[in-house]
């Protein structure tokens, strides 16, 4: 325990001094996310062909405990406002105290066993969290605007690992008819006409383009499905990968664009 108090957590918004009976004793994480390849021996072959995979989810393991001023109702009561804390029926943010700048998606995986014995009472946190970690901040390319077609702009992504953008496109006076997005050697078109100040939002996160602004405040993947406009689209959604990125936009000249996304870490 870093001077006798513990780490910090924060879980869905909420810091852990706010139940000041509650103390996070160690830490331990998987290296990576779960290995999911798939090995086919075949005959007369060494080894076999491996089938790789993205990785699967990465366990949290939280070792913590109570230490309550007096016993057994003190006790309990804390206890259980940390299970009002923990229990969450979807992912939510985990930040921990020795890296207070990125956050895990997680969730409880199973249910921890409590041994409790006078004011104090000691369990294990077990998390199910995404592979990757995410910035608590959210990076932007600022507004981007092509004075003629294509627009050439050079985006720069920290992190150690690819990301998926939001891409919000206002179109210039006159609209626009058609606009062709590429990146890391994907290109994403959109051919549907679009009037005088009339915006888009490419989502490369949920893999949906909706019409009007962004509503996807925390880069996580939000949209509205009775905005979708998928007729027009064609192509790869498109990712960043750590380092500057060269992102070109071809077609009607003019257009407002806007790159945002969270850098995300191993």
């Amino acid at each position: 325990m870093p001077n006798l108090t513990g780490y910090a957590i924060t879980y869905d918004g909420v810091a852990n001094s706010t139940i000041p009976e509650f103390i996070c004793q160690q830490v331990t994480r998987q290296l990576v996310g779960e290995r999911r390849h798939v090995v086919a021996p075949v005959p007369g072959l060494e080894g076999g062909w491996v089938f790789p995979e993205s990785p699967g989810m990465r366990l949290i393991k939280i070792d913590a405990a109570v230490v309550s001023t007096t016993y057994p109702v003190n006790r309990r009561v804390a206890c259980r406002a940390v299970a009002s804390w923990l229990e969450k029926p979807t992912m939510r943010k985990l930040i921990i105290g020795d890296e207070p700048n990125v956050f895990n998606k997680a969730i409880l995986n199973v249910s921890p066993d409590i041994d409790e014995w006078r004011q104090k009472g000691t369990f294990s946190l077990e998390f199910l969290a995404m592979p990757y970690t995410y910035d608590t901040t959210i990076s932007s390319s600022g507004t981007l605007t092509s004075g003629s077609s294509p627009l050439i702009a050079t985006i720069t992504a920290g992190g150690d690992v690819f990301t998926e953008p939001v891409i919000e496109v206002t179109a210039p006076i006159g609209g626009t008819t058609f606009n062709a997005f590429t990146l890391n050697g994907r290109v994403f078109g959109y051919n549907t006409a679009m009037a005088a100040g009339d915006k888009i939002t490419i989502n490369c996160i949920s893999k949906v383009v909706t019409t009007g602004a962004s509503i996807d405040t925390d880069i996580d993947g939000t949209y509205n499905s009775n905005n979708l406009s998928m007729v027009g689209a064609t192509g790869l959604f498109l990712y960043l990968l750590p380092g500057a990125n060269t992102f070109e936009v071809s077609g009607t000249p003019g257009v407002s664009i806007v790159v945002k996304w969270r850098n995300r870490y191993r």
